[in-house]
C-alpha cells in the first residue's frame, strides 16, 4: 500500500490472498495493484461498457437516468449554475440535467473513456472532454461537482477530490456515490461482495474513511445516505450469474434469454452510499 491515502499510515495487512490491502491505522482498503495511464484507458474501452462490466451500457440508459432523476430531486441546481461531472461516461446524467433545466445550466463532463465521450458529444450534443481530470484546467469555478460511481475506479481519489474541492465556488457542493465496505452486507460476504473486483475497483471506502478523506480536502460532509439503486432485470441477472463465468450454465443462459428488455427495478442492499459535501 505504501502510505495510506486517507490517514497517511505506512502499515497495512493483506486481505483475500493479497489481492487487497487494509490500512492498520484507519482500516481503509485498497487493491494491491497499480495501473499505468495506458492500462487504465484500455480497461475502459468499448468492451468495458459492452460485455465486461456492463451487459450493454446503452441499454441501461433508462435505469441509470432513473437513479439520476431521483438524486437530482434533492439537489438545488438553479439556472446559470456551473456543473462538472467527473467520470461522465456516455453523458446520460448531463443529458438529464440539461433537459430538466431547459438548457439553462452550464454542464461539462470529463472521462478517459474515449468511445463513451464521443457518443455523448455526437449523439447528445454535450460539452464533454476526453481526458484526465488531474491534467485538465478549468478557468471558472463550479457550483456543483458530481462523481457517480467513480472514486472506486481512480488511481488517486485523494488527488481528484483535492482538485475538485479547489475548483468548487465558495458554498459549492460535491456529490458522489460509491460502495460502502463498512455496511452490513460486505461485512457478511467478505471477498464475495459484488463490489470487490480489481483492477476496475481499486478502492473500498467506508462512510468513516470517506468522511475523513473529504475533510482532509477542506470539505464539510453534510449527508451520507444509502439510496435505492435501479438496474435493469437483465443487467442484474447478468451480473449475478453470467459475468466473469468461463462456462455459465445452460440453465442461466436460458433464463437470461427470456428476461424482457427495458424492465428495471429498484433494490436497496444498503451498501452503496451517496455522499454530499460542501466547500465552506
Amino acid at each position: 500500500m505504501g502510505q495510506c491515502i486517507v490517514c497517511g499510515d505506512m502499515r497495512s495487512e493483506p486481505l483475500y490472498a493479497n489481492s487487497l490491502l487494509r490500512c492498520n491505522g484507519c482500516r481503509f482498503i485498497t487493491a494491491n495493484c497499480h495501473l499505468s495511464d495506458g492500462e487504465l484507458r484500455r480497461l475502459y474501452s468499448h468492451n468495458y461498457f459492452h460485455g465486461e462490466e456492463y451487459l450493454d451500457y446503452l441499454s441501461e440508459k433508462n435505469s441509470l437516468q432513473e437513479n439520476f432523476r431521483r438524486r437530482l430531486a434533492g439537489i438545488p441546481i438553479r439556472p446559470g449554475d456551473r456543473v462538472l461531472e467527473i467520470g461522465c461516461a456516455y453523458g446520460f446524467f448531463g443529458e438529464l440535467v440539461k433537459r430538466l433545466h431547459h438548457g439553462a445550466v452550464h454542464y461539462k463532463g470529463i472521462d478517459i473513456a474515449t468511445g463513451a465521450v464521443a457518443h455523448g458529444r455526437s449523439e447528445l450534443g454535450l460539452d464533454l472532454i476526453d481526458g484526465d481530470y488531474l491534467r485538465t484546467d478549468f478557468p471558472e469555478p463550479f457550483t456543483h461537482i458530481f462523481l457517480w460511481d467513480v472514486v472506486e475506479h481512480l488511481q488517486r481519489p485523494d488527488l481528484v477530490l483535492k482538485k475538485a474541492a479547489s475548483e468548487l465556488a465558495p458554498g459549492g457542493r460535491l456529490y458522489l456515490t460509491t460502495g460502502d465496505v463498512g455496511a452490513l452486507l460486505p461485512r457478511i460476504q467478505g471477498r464475495r461482495w459484488r463490489m470487490i473486483h480489481p483492477p476496475t475497483h481499486l478502492h473500498y471506502f467506508s462512510a468513516q474513511t470517506m468522511s475523513v478523506m473529504l475533510r482532509e480536502q477542506g470539505l464539510e460532509v453534510k449527508r451520507i445516505s444509502h439510496p435505492t439503486i435501479y438496474r435493469s432485470w437483465k443487467q442484474i441477472y447478468y451480473s449475478l450469474f453470467l459475468l466473469g463465468k468461463d462456462s455459465p450454465s445452460a440453465f442461466h443462459r436460458w433464463v437470461f434469454d427470456r428476461i424482457p428488455e427495458g424492465r428495471y427495478i429498484g433494490i436497496n442492499t444498503r451498501d452503496i452510499m451517496l455522499v454530499e459535501a460542501h466547500r465552506p
